[in-house]
């Protein structure tokens, strides 16, 4: 005759440590899955200590609208062996720079940035630095002839 399938068995300890070993495995697995996605994505720290970030924002908030204002423009473009960069007004003349500073910096290393080298004349720079694919984000200050200073900051992707 066929057995009752249904029958009731009795729950032993090696029943509970399969139990709790399913139980705890699921956890940690899903831990470590999560832990891994964080750290092969962009980590979004912008700023070391947000309390000063707060403080400065409307200094910066009312710099960013005079600039804009002024319809200074900047088109860039990365590739995997450096960057170029095009500073003007809004007629498209060149602005005149006398000293610029980039940095940028890769999502998976968002608080270290890597100083740029750029060279040039005018409105016209370019690095012959390499880049590794990714998100960059890249800070960009100038001073211009006339004292006044550029500053904007790109995200760009480098495949």
């Amino acid at each position: 005759m066929m057995q009752n399938l249904f029958a009731r068995r009795e729950f032993t300890g090696y029943h509970m440590v399969a139990v709790m070993t399913l139980f705890f495995g699921t956890i940690i697995s899903v831990n470590l899955l999560m832990a891994w996605y964080a750290n092969t994505s962009w980590s979004g720290l912008v700023v070391k200590n947000s309390y000063v970030a707060s403080q400065e924002f409307n200094g910066k908030l009312e710099e960013a609208r005079r600039q804009e204002a002024l319809g200074w423009k900047a088109d860039i473009d990365m590739t995997g062996k450096g960057i170029s960069l095009f500073l003007h007004d809004g007629a498209g003349k060149p602005l005149e720079v006398l000293a610029i500073e980039a940095k940028a910096f890769h999502r998976k290393a968002a608080a270290t940035g890597v100083p740029v080298t750029l060279s040039g004349a005018g409105g016209a720079w370019s690095s012959a630095q390499e880049f590794v694919p990714g998100l960059w984000r890249i800070e960009v200050d100038a001073t211009l002839a006339d004292g006044q200073r550029f500053e904007k900051t790109y995200e760009l992707t480098l495949k």
